[in-house]
Formats: C-alpha cells, sequence, structure tokens
C-alpha cells in the first residue's frame, strides 16, 4: 500500500466493523524473517491466546488463525517490509490484508475489534514527501508516501527524446554525434511547485552533488524553501532506493520536531486554562462530544485499550491524530492530550493538571 488515501479507507473501513462474539486477530509481520520463523513466532502467540478460551471461541479463532497462515504461505511483495493482517471466524467471518513499504513492530493482538492505532502511527508519521535528486548526470522528482516511491518524475532534459526533425533518440550507452553535447540535466523548479501544491505536500528534500543543490535552492521561491527539511549527498548514477531511505529518516525527524512544538501548544493550553485537556476521561469527553480538535497520543502509551478507544473515536468523527515520540511533557500530561474548539467545563474535566 502505497496511497495514504487506501491507508484512510482501510482505516475507516475498520472503524466500521462490529463486534461479535467470536475473537478478532490484528497480526502484523515482518519481511526480513524466515516464512517459518514468522509462523513459529505467530504460533507461540496464538497459543497463549487459545489456552483462555471456550471451545466455541477457540474453534472461531483457530479458523481464523489459519486464514492468517495460509495467507503467509505466499509471497510478499518485493518491496514489503511489513504487513498487517485482520481475521475473524465465526458467523461473520472476516478477512482483510495489507501490505506496507515501511518496517513496522510486529504484533499479534486478539479482541473483538480490529486494532486501528498502528496504520493511525503509520499515516501520521510517514508524512508524503517530495525528494529531488540532482547530479551532473541525473535528475529525478521522487514522489513517495508511506516509504514508498508513489510517483517517479522525470524533467525533459533526463530522458531519451526524439529529435524535433522526427529522428529517433539514442539508445541507452550511446553517445550523441560530436558537436552537440547533451545539456546536463536540471530539475524543474515549476514541476516540483506544481507537484506539491496538488498533492499537498509540506516536506521536500534536495539530494545530489553539493553545487547543484546550491544552485537549485537558489532557484527555488521562498514558499519552496520554508518546505525543505534537509539536503542529503548523492553521486551520480546512485540508486533510488538508499536516497528514498535516507530521506525518510529526514522526514520523520523533522515530523518529530513539528509534534514537539505542537505538544508545547498543548501544554500552554492547559498551563493558561485555554481550550485544552490532558488524560484520558477528558479527551473521550471531548471527543464523544465533538469538542476534539486534535489528540495527541504518546506512542508508547501503556493503555492499549484506552489508546484503542480514543483513536477509535477520533478516526469515527475525522478528528486529527498526532502520535508523540519521546516527549516527557506529553507524558507528564499522562500521555494523551486534545486541543478542544471551545473551552471545556473546568468542574467536569479533572485530568488538565500538568504535573
Amino acid at each position: 500500500m502505497r496511497d495514504p488515501k487506501q491507508l484512510t479507507e482501510l482505516i475507516q473501513r475498520l472503524v466500521q466493523i462490529e463486534p461479535t462474539a467470536s475473537p478478532l486477530i490484528s497480526c502484523v509481520v515482518r519481511t526480513g524473517k524466515a516464512d517459518v520463523e514468522r509462523l513459529t513466532r505467530i504460533d507461540q502467540h496464538a497459543k497463549r491466546v487459545r489456552e483462555r478460551l471456550d471451545a466455541i471461541r477457540r474453534e472461531h479463532f483457530d479458523d481464523a488463525l489459519a486464514m492468517i497462515r495460509n495467507d503467509l504461505k505466499n509471497q510478499l511483495g518485493a518491496r514489503t517490509k511489513s504487513a498487517v493482517f485482520y481475521a475473524r471466524g465465526g458467523s461473520d467471518p472476516l478477512f482483510l490484508k495489507a501490505e506496507f513499504g515501511v518496517p513496522a513492530k510486529p504484533e499479534f493482538i486478539v479482541d473483538h475489534l480490529p486494532h486501528l492505532y498502528p496504520h493511525v502511527e503509520r499515516k501520521d508519521v510517514h508524512q508524503r514527501f517530495v525528494t529531488v535528486v540532482t547530479t551532473e548526470t541525473d535528475a529525478r522528482i521522487l514522489e513517495t508516501a508511506l516509504g514508498s516511491v508513489t510517483e517517479g518524475i522525470l524533467p525533459e532534459h533526463a530522458e531519451p527524446r526524439e529529435h524535433a526533425a522526427g529522428g529517433r533518440a539514442h539508445p541507452t550507452g550511446d553517445r550523441p554525434p560530436q558537436g552537440h553535447p547533451t545539456p546536463p540535466p536540471r530539475a524543474n523548479v515549476q514541476l516540483i511547485d506544481e507537484l506539491m501544491s496538488k498533492r499537498g505536500i509540506n516536506y521536500l528534500i534536495l539530494a545530489g552533488s553539493p553545487p547543484r543543490i546550491s544552485r537549485l535552492r537558489a532557484e527555488l521561491p521562498e514558499h519552496l524553501n520554508e518546505r525543505l527539511v534537509s539536503t542529503i549527498l548523492a553521486r551520480p548514477g546512485m540508486g533510488t532506493e538508499p536516497i528514498v531511505w535516507d530521506s525518510i529518516l529526514h522526514v520523520v525527524a523533522a515530523e518529530h520536531m513539528e509534534s514537539l512544538d505542537r505538544v508545547a501548544a498543548l501544554e500552554q493550553a492547559i498551563l493558561s486554562r485555554g481550550p485544552a485537556v490532558a488524560g484520558y476521561e477528558g479527551c473521550a469527553r471531548a471527543l464523544e462530544e465533538g469538542n476534539a480538535e486534535l489528540l495527541f497520543v504518546d506512542q508508547h502509551y501503556g493503555d492499549v485499550q484506552r489508546r484503542e478507544m480514543l483513536v477509535r473515536l477520533a478516526e469515527s468523527t475525522g478528528v486529527e491524530v498526532e502520535t508523540v515520540n519521546r516527549s516527557a511533557t506529553l507524558r507528564r500530561l499522562s500521555g494523551v492530550g486534545c486541543l478542544l474548539a471551545r473551552t471545556p467545563d473546568r468542574n467536569t474535566d479533572g485530568e488538565q493538571q500538568v504535573a
């Protein structure tokens, strides 16, 4: 899965699933492990779960487990780094699968509802961004979402073209006739601007040789320079994958810093008795009453069930979720908080004081 819209559609589909008496498995696996090892780990988790189930639910659980095991016998996509499965047996069987181009923490959770949080965090952390590669021999504009290149765009100079008189382009590797040197490729600033504006992309990475990065950066208009996250050294002929993975690290770091800034705004709103709350009860109330505008969740929030309840409420009501890593401030605020549309009644929201 490469398109954030597909991920949003998957989350909405999961939100709409109704619970039944049958257990539902949410299972995340990573590539890079041998098939036998993956199945062994799943079976170890399953053994512990089966011991807690009665005969009927155990049968339904085994049916769901069989769906996952059978599918894992198939080959995952060549660029897949992780995959998630949702399976349920019983009178209302269910099976959903999604593959992603970024790694994820392996999980095996059994509940009556599918667990959404891993997708919510993935959607928040792995933002869509553009990487522009510009070297002496290469020019590429790469759009990346959810850790995978969703579109590669080449400016006109960077690809062989037929001559205007009708002659054919030289095959790859052939040299043009003497006296007609091919100009070095240049990234098209207008194309970058149009792509980022059309897609609503807020992060830009420049990769290439220092002189060409400097030249391209000087050509960027102010609004694109404001979206520039970092620059990366890239050699001529360097493959796409190492550039993209390096870019992902820079974008995740930039998104993390923005998250910390937003948490600081949350804390300030609480300290000034403004439109904000912290703590599970206050956040749940705000979401249920339609007063929440932004939900903050610590990525290491300890109560999985409460975390699921909050993100499910947020996703079902269209409230943005900001997942935050390594924030001492958010931990002091009990790990969850909300920016609100209206200042709450302080007599009923008792979990918003900063410790």
